[in-house]
């Protein structure tokens, strides 16, 4: 056990809403293993879900925020899953932004249910952004229509989050505890 002040990477959970969808569907809340149910993104077609989520007040301010997808694909094959996200946040007392879509083209394993973390994309607030009860809003889609996408079958999400910094006694980075 590590003594005195450091900086901890911590983990905030996306929890998904079924709002209605847009241009495309929802993915099929399907068995996974055993008797648990996880969201199954098909190939070939645009799948998407949505949610919001607030900074927490415990984020050091200027620190990158990592927005990171953890998913598997159901059956063995190679091939890239193309995962997007398209996002928006402001701080309390702020407009808005328009939107930005964040798309990233993922390896499968090529093993059936080999967990797979994948980062989407990093937010870089500018300094002097304290995000204190910063507010955002979450389209978490695969791009399954796009030609980059070639893997054939089902990506399963397992969930979808942010790693970010706060000022605690904890993890030396992102992957080290």
């Amino acid at each position: 056990m590590r003594a005195g002040n450091a900086n901890e990477q911590r983990w905030k959970y996306v929890p998904w809403l079924l709002e209605a969808p847009g241009p495309s569907a929802a993915p099929g809340l399907e068995t996974w293993l055993g008797g648990i149910k996880k969201y199954h993104f098909d190939d070939g077609s645009t799948e998407e879900l949505y949610a919001s989520i607030e900074a927490p007040t415990e984020y050091i301010e200027g620190s990158d925020v990592y927005v990171v997808a953890n998913w598997v694909v159901k059956s063995a094959g190679s091939g890239v899953v193309r995962w997007g996200v398209e996002f928006t946040f402001a701080d309390v007392d702020e407009v808005f932004p328009a939107p930005t879509t964040y798309y990233v083209n993922a390896q499968t394993p090529g093993v059936a249910n080999q967990h797979s973390r994948t980062t989407i994309f990093t937010i870089e607030p500018p300094q002097g952004t304290a995000l204190l009860h910063a507010a955002a809003g979450i389209r978490f889609f695969r791009d399954g229509g796009n030609a980059a996408d070639t893997y054939v079958g089902d990506a399963v999400l397992l969930n979808v989050g942010f790693d970010f910094l706060v000022d605690d006694i904890g993890a030396v980075s992102r992957t080290v505890k």
